[in-house]
C-alpha cells in the first residue's frame, strides 16, 4: 500500500486515523447538539400545547 519507508508509512496512516477521528468526533458532537435542539423543541411544543388547552378550559 505504502511505497515509502516504514516510518513514513506509519506516520501517514496515523495522520489518516487522526483525521478520521477528528471527523467522527465533530459529527458526534454535531448530532449531540441536534438531539438537544430537538428535545428542547419538543418540550417547548408540549408546554405551549398544554398552556393553550388550560386556557380553553377556563373560557368554557
Amino acid at each position: 500500500m505504502c511505497n515509502e519507508t516504514a516510518s513514513d508509512c506509519a506516520k501517514s496512516s496515523e495522520s489518516n486515523e487522526l483525521e478520521k477521528d477528528e471527523k467522527v468526533n465533530f459529527l458526534s458532537v454535531g448530532i449531540y447538539w441536534l438531539r438537544i435542539l430537538f428535545l428542547k423543541t419538543v418540550a417547548f411544543n408540549v408546554t405551549v400545547t398544554f398552556n393553550k388547552e388550560d386556557k380553553k378550559e377556563e373560557h368554557q
